[in-house]
């Protein structure tokens, strides 16, 4: 159970089978637990809130640690009794550290994901002085205070990041139109191809799924027409201006003018959080440790243990399989479900899972996450992929089902566990 109230959220109980484990925090962070048995123990904590032994009612040492300066420990003794330590913070079963936004690996003494904020080195911890400085929330340094030990923010200025909510929405659950007079968002985009590309055909795409729903917004101006350079005239034919690139990655052949639904950052947040929790139906630890790291415990995403289980009535009767969709996780900032795709092997490869043509398990599954763009408040499908290569596999996979690249359907590339 945790306690996700304004501020840093704790866990509060832990569950595993009929055994239930209680926590107390106090300001400087984890302070009791109380097992199954009514048993109590007490951390103790040193200046940078790192537990260094665990003792029992009658003080007795249960166990005491050290650590390295970025939490590897060493020279541990006893039996392990809590899974809080280096810097009072939780390890999961992988090592890492569980710093809310990020994770923390102490072995190479980095983030194994990326800072949304601009730095030097994206990946660092703490900027470098573990000795004197701790991160509680993924994002920022905190300094103890002399006096008090209590964790106070020392970076300057402070940086919130919460999204500002937006104007409310009003969805449209039907296929419809627009009314009249109602004012849209987004940018329309025209993309051409590299003068020297060939560009290639998309592949062959399934059924429409019907016109997407609208929404209606309230006083939001229409963004501008991001329009192509115009080329000069002569005797020769004109030629598209050059695209920038992806990571050496072409950009897509895209030739489309689609509005982009608003994001309210509230609203669909309240949305994906009344889901209901879904069992990951694979058991390969490697890509489920990845799938937790990236698509549900990102900055940017909501930190849970399990996908959520999307209804989409209708899907089944369409030749989709299914009525419902497990998406991996959810982006807040950008109203995008996510939908993590760990690489094994080539792509595409002779696995019905990753070929994206029309009546393929991928193209329905694909399907299935267009009609809950379509039917819900999120704005979009985020693939996010842990292979450069993969990326024109997964911009053609999302257009057969429909998705326009960039607008509704997008392609990330993540390098985590």
């Amino acid at each position: 159970m945790l306690d996700i109230q304004p501020g840093l959220h704790v866990v509060l109980s832990e569950t595993q089978g009929a055994a239930v484990t209680r926590h107390v925090h106090s300001l400087r962070g984890i302070h009791a637990h109380k097992d199954a048995s009514n048993n109590w123990e007490w951390p103790l904590q040193d200046g940078l809130g790192s537990v260094r032994e665990v003792v029992d009612n009658s003080v007795g040492v249960l166990e005491s640690r050290n650590y390295d300066p970025f939490g590897t420990g060493f020279g541990n003794t006893g039996t392990s009794q809590t899974g809080y330590g280096f810097t009072g913070e939780q390890t999961d079963g992988t090592g890492f550290l569980y710093l809310r936004n990020r994770f923390m690996s102490p072995i190479i003494g980095q983030f194994i994901s990326q800072d949304f904020l601009e730095s030097l080195n994206r990946y660092a911890y703490v900027s470098g002085n573990p000795i004197n400085f701790v991160d509680l929330n993924g994002l920022q340094n905190f300094c103890p205070d002399p006096v008090t030990g209590l964790m106070t923010l020392c970076d300057a200025p402070p940086v919130t990041v919460i999204a500002p909510p937006l104007p409310p929405i009003t969805w449209i659950p039907n296929p419809g139109t627009i009314p009249p007079g109602v004012p849209t968002v987004g940018v329309p985009i025209t993309i051409t191809p590299k003068p020297t590309q060939t560009p290639t055909a998309p592949p062959t795409v399934g059924p429409t799924l019907g016109p997407t729903p609208t929404a209606t917004v309230t006083a939001v101006p229409t963004a501008p027409t991001a329009t192509a350079t115009p080329q000069p005239t002569g005797t020769s034919a004109p030629q598209p201006a050059p695209q920038p690139t992806m990571c050496g990655v072409p950009t897509p052949v895209v030739t489309a003018t689609q509005t982009q639904k608003p994001c309210n950052s509230q609203s669909f947040s309240a949305w994906w959080l009344s889901l209901p929790d879904q069992q990951p139906i694979h058991i390969d630890p490697i890509d489920f440790a990845w799938e937790n790291s990236i698509a549900r415990n990102s900055w940017d995403t909501f930190p849970r243990n399990f996908p959520k289980r999307i209804d989409i009535p209708g899907s089944k009767a369409l030749g989709l399989r299914y009525d419902t969709i497990d998406a991996d996780g959810a982006s807040w900032k950008t109203c995008r479900l996510i939908d993590a795709k760990h690489q094994t092997g080539n792509y595409p490869n002779s696995d019905a899972d990753y070929i994206y043509q029309s009546g393929s398990d991928l193209w329905r599954e694909l399907s299935r996450y267009k009609r809950a763009v379509d039917l819900t408040p999120a704005v979009g499908l985020e693939i996010r992929t842990n292979s450069l290569q993969a990326v024109p596999f997964w911009i053609a996979a999302l257009q057969s089902a429909n998705f326009t690249y960039n607008v509704n359907g997008f392609v990330e590339v993540y390098f985590g566990p």
